[in-house]
């Protein structure tokens, strides 16, 4: 009334006509004649008009600057981010106008950090009637004594003070299920009694459905299915309380009970998911693109490629196990794209079907199309480029990756293939005796040379070699002993340099040809050390792939020999875990390889790591890892390495435990016991027999 009569509002009391820019100009100068009340006021006006001022003075730019920093820890605070909270107010003083608000932020963090007896501290004192000390009062109800609460959960008392009387009695009755575990229970509970419930509004009942149905990851496996069940019954009777209902219940079920149904299931929930999304927000073909990709990516995964030592199933990635999975996929990668031609993830997705199904002109058309409708895109181009080079059309490959490259200059994936590339594409320049096309192609990876040894693609000695090696058989023979000399100056040894060469020469030399081993065996045994031999497998396995079995078969032999004699000298620890992960089980060398865990053994006879690979060296059958035996030594294992703090071990026991998981389902599935191997290995020795034995 005073202000329609045309007197002025009392000095430092905010009025509804005062904005953002008025409470900025009597916060800078007006604050000394201010009450400490009436500046929470006016600091609170600010706070929660979330607004962009502009400082027109130093004193403007100091609360400007604050005001920022509290508006945006209030954000990082709602996205958990509590370091990033508590960095950006510590400039903060405690003579700000926003000291409160400051206060009250960290005293949240503590709240939320479980930090209860800091958190009460901080959200006490604040300005009486101030926006930080009224909805502190919510908080320090949830942070009262433990007999002021009602089983460990909420209070009538502090339930009004958040939600209101109204719905209090209702939310606590449901809070006190849920604490007991039954999530069904509260649910059904709010269902009854809360008409608008559920909900998909920015509402109370909103917010307390998004709770129900996300809550169930928290639940046990006896409780969750409780309240699928439940949800699937309320479809299956056609008794749904609202579309809202409907379509979080399938949502649901599709997320959290899709191990329990059939593909086909898990298919026709989400086209009722789909279905009731369009009744109640309109068709948008979007989201069922993005729901099909989705579904697409679940069915995908729901029969990983087995394990390649699962030799019984026909492990690898194109077992007929997972066939008929990827089938299942390839037809909702292509749903998803007729809704949405320029979606890009289900190309991708649609890209990485064909090529595990090894439809690889399938594949090979789509990339066409994709390079087309996504020509800058990196990730496309990549693609392109990479099955450009598998199919040997290098020319083309070497457009797509020099344009992915512009894109992203920094991604090690496109230099390797640009490497490989332009080095093979250099020794078919060389073949066809067109040595200065070659040389001016291969110039074109100096830039991506790396100096990392075992880097045997773009590592710089091993790229000098291999011109070298290529200038030796068709080129020029002063060049080619130039990149020779320089690539054995720079490379790690010269047993490794001459490895090298030799399966280089065994790879470019004509078919009729072999190149000759004696100058490299006898740079091999001049001194073995384990440190070595790491790169000298890094070697081999760079090789092998390329090559016929004659050369791979001698070095093998010599390499065998040359563990044998590596063994007699010293070694660190590091360095046989290094050949142990490099050197698979079943790749030959089982022999030399336990006789170098052996020796380590008996250094350190409990040493975990080495005590679990001479376990899956003796047998690395994953079947037999369930019997008692195997069990209780794995367990053993495991203590050491916890006690120890063994990285390395805690890891690959990590992988042994999700491999012998896998068994019991696999071997069930094709009706063999699961007690099967409960009685293998009854005469293994346990833990004291086998240190007594060493």
């Amino acid at each position: 009334m005073a202000n329609r009569s045309g007197s002025k509002p009392s000095k430092g009391v905010p009025t509804s006509q005062s904005g953002p820019q008025r409470a900025l100009e009597v916060l800078t100068t007006q604050c000394d004649q201010l009450s400490e009340s009436q500046r929470a006021k006016w600091a609170d006006r600010l706070v929660l008009r979330f607004a962009e001022l502009e400082a027109t003075s130093e004193a403007d730019r100091t609360v400007v600057d604050e005001l920022a920093r509290i508006q945006q820890a209030v954000r990082d605070l709602c996205e958990e981010r509590y370091e990033t909270v508590l960095e950006g107010i510590r400039p903060i003083s405690r003579r700000s106008v926003f000291n409160h608000w400051k206060q009250f932020i960290k005293g949240l963090v503590a709240c939320y950090r479980g930090e209860r007896d800091k958190a009460r501290a901080l959200l006490t004192g604040m300005p009486e009637g101030s926006a930080p000390h009224n909805a502190a009062k919510a908080y320090l109800e949830l942070l009262g004594d433990s007999d002021s609460q009602s089983d460990g959960g909420l209070t009538q008392h502090s339930l009004k003070i958040v939600v209101g009387t109204e719905a209090a009695p209702s939310i606590l009755a449901a809070e006190r299920s849920w604490q007991k575990g039954s999530l069904r229970s509260a649910y059904e509970r709010l269902r009854k009694e809360r008409p608008g419930f559920p909900s998909d509004r920015l509402d109370l009942d909103g917010l307390l459905t998004e709770f129900c149905f996300k809550a169930l990851r928290l639940l046990n496996e006896r409780d969750r299915n409780a309240f699928l069940e439940y949800l699937e019954s309320l479809e299956n009777r056609g008794k749904p309380k609202n579309l809202v209902e409907s379509r979080w219940a399938f949502r649901t079920l599709v997320l959290y009970g899709k191990q329990a149904f059939s593909p086909d299931e898990v298919e026709d929930f989400w086209e009722e998911f789909l279905q009731v999304c369009d009744r109640l927000y309109g068709p948008n073909p979007r989201r069922r693109a993005v729901a099909y990709n989705w579904l697409g990516e679940l069915i995908a995964n729901i029969s990983p490629s087995l394990p390649p030592f699962f030799t019984i199933f026909g492990g690898g990635k194109n077992s007929q196990w997972t066939r008929p999975f990827q089938s299942y996929a390839q037809e909702l990668f292509e749903r998803s794209l007729k809704h949405d031609p320029n979606y890009l993830t289900p190309h991708l997705k649609l890209c990485e079907t064909y090529e595990a199904m090894n439809s690889q002109q399938e594949r090979n058309r789509l990339l066409d199309k994709m390079v087309q409708r996504f020509p800058e895109n990196k990730e496309v181009l990549f693609k392109a480029g990479q099955r450009c080079v598998e199919r040997k059309a290098f020319v083309k490959g070497l457009d797509y990756l020099e344009r992915a490259r512009q894109a992203d200059r920094v991604d090690p994936n496109i230099g390797r293939v640009l490497v490989e590339a332009r080095t093979r594409l250099t020794a078919q320049y060389f073949q066809k005796q067109k040595p200065e096309k070659a040389r001016s192609t291969w110039e074109g990876i100096r830039d991506l040379l790396v100096d990392q040894p075992k880097e045997m693609l773009q590592s710089r000695w091993a790229a000098y070699a291999r011109r070298g090696v290529m200038e030796e058989l068709y080129g020029d023979g002063d060049e080619a002993e130039k990149w020779l000399n320089e690539s054995e100056t720079v490379s790690p040894s010269v047993a490794v340099f001459s490895l090298f060469v030799y399966l280089a020469r065994s790879y470019y030399l004509p078919s009729k040809k072999r190149a000759d081993f004696q100058d490299t065996r006898k740079a091999l045994m001049t001194l073995p050390t384990v440190s070595e031999a790491n790169i000298l497998f890094a070697v081999l396995e760079f090789w092998q792939a390329h090559l016929k079995s004659d050369p791979v078969d001698t070095v093998e032999r010599c390499l065998k020999e040359y563990l044998s004699k590596a063994n007699r000298q010293p070694f660190e620890r590091k360095e046989l875990v290094e050949l142990v992960g490099t050197v698979k089980s079943g790749s030959g060398f089982n022999r030399e390889v336990q006789a170098l865990v052996s020796s380590r053994l008996r250094t350190d006879p409990e040493d975990p790591y080495f005590r679990l690979n001479r376990m899956l060296y003796k047998d690395f059958r994953p079947e037999s890892l369930l019997s008692k035996a195997r069990q209780d030594e794995l367990k053993s294992i495991e203590e050491e390495a916890n006690r120890r703090g063994d990285r390395e071990a805690l890891d690959l026991l990590s992988y042994v435990r999700k491999v012998t998981e896998m068994v019991p389902d696999l071997f069930g599935s094709f009706g063999i016991p699961i007690d099967f191997f409960d009685d293998e290995d009854e005469e293994e020795e346990g833990p004291a027999g086998r240190r007594a034995g060493r």
